[in-house]
């Protein structure tokens, strides 16, 4: 599995350019070559796509934790693991992207040769299809029917991609004058917050609205608001015993985005504007909801580095593009009010 792992990454930085290239760096090449030759054409439109638009993998890292081997059907063998990765894009101007995370992985040998491989976050080709964000299942509160679902209105920036799946470079938006309010949330801290607890448990199956809330809360001071949970004007956390009772605003991404808006004073930010502290929020055409958000960490020139629970800790804005077909529109918000 590390070297199936190592030589698809090999691919992906340009090393090898065939699949019997790459296994042939491996002693056991021969275990995984025929499941890395039906990877190989995704794996070398992903480094083409890049290439075209300046950037390149320089750094792709892969562990395996809680590993777990026993019986499958049929006399396979089945092995569970969790699957960490660390990416990093560098682009031609030497900044770079990072991409990091982990997945539960499991693996199906059959005959002496890996088979199989499911959940895989290495390989976005061999992902399960999913409507939504980063998880299949939720158990988050659901967004309320009074929220705003539609995409297209003149709050929410139009979006454009190319060919690739790639964001179009667009002429840089006018920076709003004014500064922001004093009693605005700490956007430093916010951003600050995501980046070093973005390995903190989850706390629901679907957990981005509430990672980005704790962000907001415990980075950026912004003040809890109690009462009924279901009020869009409510914000706060609330564990009763064993039964988590979050405001929806707290846990779902669609009633956080409302929230923000129509009552924190938060204002929709051009992706040139965008900086650390802001809150960025995908619209998914499956669902026509908003339904999955993240804290921007870092932002230059229309690229844009998020921290969130997701299927990975540290992106940007591009690979959420490139990782999700149904994504179809952001929508980036600068809250206005700390209390």
């Amino acid at each position: 599995m590390r070297d199936c792992f190592a030589a698809r990454a090999g691919v992906l930085k340009g090393t090898y350019t065939t699949s019997e290239e790459a296994a042939a760096s491996s002693p056991h090449g021969a275990m995984f070559r025929e499941l890395l030759a039906q990877q190989l054409p995704e794996l070398n439109d992903r480094r083409e796509a890049y290439a075209r638009h300046g950037r390149s993998f320089t750094e792709i890292t892969t562990s395996f934790g809680d590993v777990l081997t026993g019986p499958g059907p049929d006399g396979t063998v089945v092995v569970r693991a969790t699957v960490a990765e660390r990416s990093v894009l560098t682009n031609t101007d030497g900044s770079q992207e990072p991409d990091e995370g982990g997945l539960p992985g499991r693996f199906l040998f059959a005959n002496g040769a890996l088979r199989v491989e499911a959940d895989d976050a290495a390989v976005e080709a061999t992902l399960p299809t999913t409507d939504d964000a980063a998880r299949d299942a939720s158990v988050a509160p659901p967004a309320e029917a009074s929220v705003e679902d539609v995409a297209g209105g003149v709050d929410v920036l139009p979006i454009e991609l190319d060919a690739d799946g790639m964001l179009v470079d667009e002429p840089a938006a006018v920076a709003p004058q004014g500064a922001a309010p004093r009693a605005a949330p700490s956007a430093s801290g916010t951003a600050t917050w995501a980046k070093r607890n973005a390995g903190i448990k989850w706390d629901y199956d679907t957990d981005c609205a509430n990672f980005v809330s704790k962000a907001l809360h415990w980075g950026g001071k912004m003040q809890q608001r109690k009462g009924g949970r279901k009020n869009p004007s409510r914000w706060f956390r609330n564990n009763i015993g064993w039964i988590r009772l979050d405001s929806y605003t707290w846990a779902a991404a669609a009633n956080l985005r409302q929230h923000l808006k129509s009552y924190r004073g938060g204002r929709e930010i051009s992706r040139y504007d965008a900086r650390p502290g802001d809150v960025i929020f995908g619209y998914y055409r499956s669902s026509k909801k908003w339904n999955h958000t993240g804290v921007v960490t870092a932002a230059k020139g229309g690229n844009i580095s998020i921290t969130q629970h997701g299927r990975t800790s540290h992106t940007t804005l591009n690979q959420w593009f490139k990782g999700n077909k149904h994504l179809s529109a952001i929508s980036i918000i600068r809250p206005g009010k700390r209390s």
